[in-house]
């Protein structure tokens, strides 16, 4: 798609981290944070990893893409969601039928709500996605009150926990892609940091059969608090 190709202006700089249980490393990053992830992230195998950082610039995205039905959606009833995130003083987000670490089959709706307005709004992934109609959102993290960090992967099957990361605007209804993995790795856990940036984990497969991988960290800084 052109917009694959169009979308984030994003910068990489690779280096290697040494992570060691219970003390700080060379970034500043200790171990806390690592010991936090969800059960998605074997923490026993993040001995050495190596650290992708990657700018985005919230003002100049690229070309989005359609791939989200937006719907105004009063009545909704949650059925199996994650943890709501806040992304404002009254707003909070969630993916709904995944479970609570976005881990069960099936396909699953982000959930907007905005609790002093008393509105709900759904966003479902539509066919306009090129990877398949066995995709569906998993795990979504709040940047501000109008853009949120979103992992799109397969709905079914064992293989993959998690999936591509995309920046999605919740105004424009535009999805812009961070990371994309050509399912040969998979982005499980996407959270902020006090600093203002935001850390996530990909298991990179080392073998054709999905049989054998590696985690690698990589960390995302926003335009806005370089």
């Amino acid at each position: 798609m052109k917009g694959m190709k169009n979308a984030l202006l994003v910068s990489f700089v690779v280096a290697t981290v040494n992570l060691f249980s219970g003390c700080e490393n060379e970034e500043g990053h200790d171990s806390e944070l690592i010991n936090s992830t969800t059960e998605k992230v074997d923490t026993q195998s993040l001995k050495s990893i190596e650290t992708k950082f990657t700018t985005v610039d919230l003002s100049n995205l690229g070309e989005g893409l359609d791939i989200f039905d937006r719907k105004n959606n009063p009545q909704y009833e949650l059925s199996d969601p994650a943890d709501w995130v806040s992304i404002s003083g009254q707003e909070k987000i969630t993916v709904d039928g995944k479970g609570p670490f976005g881990t069960e089959e099936g396909i699953a709706t982000i959930v907007l709500k905005d609790d002093v307005e008393k509105t709900t709004v759904t966003y479902s992934l539509n066919d306009k996605y090129d990877r398949g109609t066995q995709h569906t959102p998993k795990e979504v993290e709040g940047i501000d009150d109008t853009h949120v960090f979103v992992t799109i992967g397969h709905g079914y099957g064992t293989v993959s926990n998690g999936g591509d990361l995309y920046v999605l605007n919740l105004e424009t209804n535009k999805a812009y892609p961070v990371t994309l993995t050509k399912q040969k790795g998979d982005v499980l856990d996407i959270r902020s940091n006090p600093d203002g940036s935001f850390t996530y984990f990909e298991y990179v497969y080392d073998d054709e059969n999905f049989e054998e991988g590696h985690y690698e960290e990589g960390r995302i800084i926003l335009e806005q608090n370089k």
